[in-house]
């Protein structure tokens, strides 16, 4: 497999740019967070408190963009590498600013999570 940042661009470009050329981040964080919850290494990421947030989100976006690579355009041939994400980023969005509700998620999750843990041991 390789890596090709036009490739990578052009997937990511395809499901998240908006016509004025900047990342819909409502939708891509959106997107994000769905896979935290539905994929199952992303899941055990997310409740994985070793792992530091915004470490988690990372792992979300390489994965959609991974996901978008496969299932859209180009199967098994190319994967996204995090230089190419982070020039995605800054060339069309905020930087990691546009990945910033996501972390806020991870934090709001892991935080829900502590408290019916807590919970859960004070019925025992």
């Amino acid at each position: 497999m390789a890596t090709n940042k036009q490739k990578t661009f052009n997937a990511l470009n395809g499901a998240f740019l908006m016509s004025d050329n900047k990342i819909n981040e409502d939708y891509l964080n959106e997107t994000l967070q769905i896979f935290l919850l539905n994929e199952r290494q992303l899941y055990d990421a997310l409740h994985n408190t070793r792992q530091k947030p915004e470490s988690v989100a990372w792992k979300a976006l390489n994965f959609t963009a991974n996901d978008r690579l496969k299932n859209e355009e180009y199967p098994e041939k190319y994967f996204a590498s995090s230089d190419q994400l982070k020039k995605w980023l800054a060339e069309f969005g905020r930087d990691y600013e546009t990945i910033a509700d996501t972390v806020k998620f991870i934090k709001a999750e892991r935080a829900e999570r502590k408290e019916w843990d807590e919970k859960q041991k004070q019925e025992w």
